[in-house]
């Protein structure tokens, strides 16, 4: 196993993961707005748009991504990161659907003085795929492992 390379490159692809939905997103919409000549008011309710509802999106894209590189370059062998990330989603999503279906969260209309997001919904999102990546990182150590000892000859003296 190698922690080092694997939390710089969980890092780097946390950077990377919330980095690029803003690039994008941004580049789009300076586009659109030059091309259509969008007037004042339409920008800023675009902008009052994404402080609302872009912040979601963006840190679930930043630890999938993350979560994704520390899974890919933790063990020793050389695996691809878009295997890892598409083995994540396809995990963790049914379970993270599977979680949020038992209704451990409060439920009906929120207080104003309620949080954004109850420790309980925050345990939802983030468990899921945190334990997949844990399970891949495990899967892969056992299977190296194994391939190590397989490669060995044995000892003709014992």
């Amino acid at each position: 196993m190698n922690f080092k390379r694997g939390l710089i490159a969980g890092m780097l692809g946390t950077v990377a993961g919330a980095l690029i939905p803003v690039l994008w997103i941004g580049g789009y919409t300076l586009f659109y707005w030059f091309w259509h000549d969008s007037p004042a008011m339409d920008r800023e309710a675009d902008l009052a748009y994404w402080r609302d509802y872009g912040i979601g999106p963006v840190i679930g894209l930043a630890f999938y991504f993350g979560l994704s590189a520390w899974a890919t370059y933790t063990p020793r062998e050389y695996y691809r990161f878009v295997s890892t990330l598409g083995i994540m989603f396809v995990i963790s999503i049914p379970l993270t659907l599977l979680l949020s279906s038992l209704q451990l969260t409060p439920q009906g209309k929120r207080a104003p003085d309620d949080p954004t997001l109850f420790f309980s919904e925050f345990l939802i999102i983030v468990l899921p795929p945190l334990a997949v990546a844990c399970l891949i990182i495990l899967f892969r150590w056992f299977r190296s492992r194994k391939l190590e000892d397989a490669s060995q000859p044995a000892n003709p003296h014992t």
